[in-house]
């Protein structure tokens, strides 16, 4: 916030620290969300109407949870690709390797509608 307020004249950056000192503290945090400056002295913070910090301050919010929403959400696409590979690691140490059949070889396959169909395999050529 200082280094947007002193753009015109960097050496002077120290005129406006007691401006931001006062916004930052009236500010209340996502943690608390208590005024730090309450928190001190049980009392609200008189404050001179100072709008540029205001914004200053919310841009740099929004700049802070874009940041902490991105580093959440590569967290979780990693969390997301480990038990991919694990759960695809663990149904192929499970999982029969397929059988090969030659193109004249006769099939037996096993039914799997019980009551309804006379027998249990059917012969399928291929």
């Amino acid at each position: 916030m200082l280094s947007k307020l002193c753009v015109e004249n960097p050496t002077q950056w120290y005129k406006h620290l007691d401006r931001v000192q006062q916004v930052i503290n009236n500010t209340p945090p996502r943690s608390t969300k208590v005024l730090p400056f309450m928190l001190l002295t049980v009392i609200e913070m008189r404050l001179s109407e100072v709008p540029d910090l205001g914004e200053f301050l919310e841009e740099a919010e929004i700049e802070e949870l874009d940041r902490e929403r991105e580093s959440l959400r590569k967290e979780a696409q990693e969390n997301i690709n480990k038990t991919q590979q694990e759960n695809l690691r663990n149904f192929n140490e499970k999982r029969k390797q397929e059988t090969k059949y030659r193109g004249d070889e006769l099939v037996g396959i096993k039914g799997t509608q019980y009551g309804t169909v006379q027998g249990n395999e059917s012969f399928i050529s291929r």
